[in-house]
């Protein structure tokens, strides 16, 4: 297990990457090691600055499942403390990252942005087991990320990543997991066809649709908060495992669609135009075999004591749920949850 360094704003030097005054000037260099051997599983690499790039960098470099291979962001001195080493396409039609054939690498503190296409994207291989945390994929005229290739990339992790400012903030695949992640900004979308996985903690504001299609999805404690539609399931492809404790609240359309659901209650609609479009907006409550559209929800205007177990849009803030008042009117508690928007 060794440790190497890339400083995208080095200015020169043809280096190996084996400390910061021989670090490697690009992320493409970092991944083929150049004049080195490449990232190995249980490497880790730390990069700092900005690259700015004139074509994407592939990354091939396989770890174990025990072993990853870690990139991590750090400030001009060196050290962690969440500044972002950014990829920039300056308006390439390319990916600043595209994974062919990668699985179990870790990126935290990155920044992956400029690109006409996808900031991050799959490619001709199987990905799997990536893991994000504290990224940002902003300002992609496709998608933040986009790992709907061949079906490619599955079973991925995000921990408070933010998904801004893109056309869709994330094009998503098969049992990817979100937690405590923001989509705020995007032009069609927060989050478009998750499939088989986790939302959990996680806030979608100011997009057309916050989260839309989802497929076979385990969704607990989530903020709607602001879009035009907090959640879209309009053509009813498939159903929610568990909806728990989200707040879909002060959108024009609350839910749109009808939402089959395994296990669902405790969810605020409250201050939405519509809380559900037509007759069509439900989540149907699916057990023993039957349906019904008897919902545990609550909803309508003022809301008394509803915030059951919600996520703030304010960065920085504490989350929190209202006291428990009633046994028939239980609340989801979480304390001092904080969700980068930027």
């Amino acid at each position: 297990m060794a440790t190497k360094y890339a400083n995208f704003d080095l200015a020169t030097g043809n280096n190996d990457g084996s400390d910061w005054t021989n670090a490697w000037k690009t992320m493409a260099d970092a991944i083929a090691g150049t004049n080195s051997a490449p990232p190995a599983a249980g490497d880790t690499v730390y990069c700092k600055g900005t690259d700015t790039l004139a074509a994407g960098c592939v990354l091939n470099l396989v770890g174990t499942e025990i072993s990853y291979i870690r990139w991590i962001g750090v400030n001009a001195s060196g050290t962690n403390d969440g500044t972002r080493a950014t990829l920039d396409c300056n308006g390439g039609n390319f990916p600043a990252l595209q994974f062919n054939a990668a699985y179990c690498n870790s990126f935290d503190n990155f920044r992956f942005t400029g690109s006409v296409t996808n900031g991050v994207a799959s490619g001709v291989g199987a990905s799997y087991y990536l893991v994000f945390n504290n990224c940002s994929f902003d300002n992609n005229g496709s998608a933040g990320i986009n790992f709907t290739t061949n079906n490619a990339a599955q079973y991925n992790t995000f921990v408070r990543c933010v998904f801004y400012g893109n056309d869709y903030g994330f094009i998503t695949s098969n049992y990817d997991r979100f937690f405590f992640s923001c989509f705020h900004d995007n032009v069609s979308a927060g989050l478009y066809r998750p499939a088989n996985g986790t939302v959990f903690g996680c806030v979608f504001y100011d997009n057309p649709t916050g989260l839309k299609q989802p497929i076979t999805e385990v969704m607990i404690q989530n903020v709607f908060d602001g879009n035009t539609t907090g959640f879209e399931n309009y053509d009813g492809l498939g159903y929610i495992g568990w909806f728990f404790g989200n707040r879909i609240t002060n959108n024009t359309t609350g839910l749109d669609g009808n939402t089959r659901t395994l296990w669902e209650g405790w969810n605020d609609f409250d201050g939405n135009t519509d809380h559900r479009l037509d007759t069509n907006g439900h989540l149907v409550f699916l057990y023993g075999g039957l349906t019904t559209n008897v919902e545990l929800n609550e909803n309508g205007a003022g809301g008394g004591d509803t915030l059951q177990g919600y996520v703030s849009t304010t960065e920085g803030s504490e989350d929190y749920s209202t006291a428990y008042t009633s046994a028939t009117n239980p609340h989801l508690r979480r304390t001092a949850i904080t969700i980068p928007t930027s």
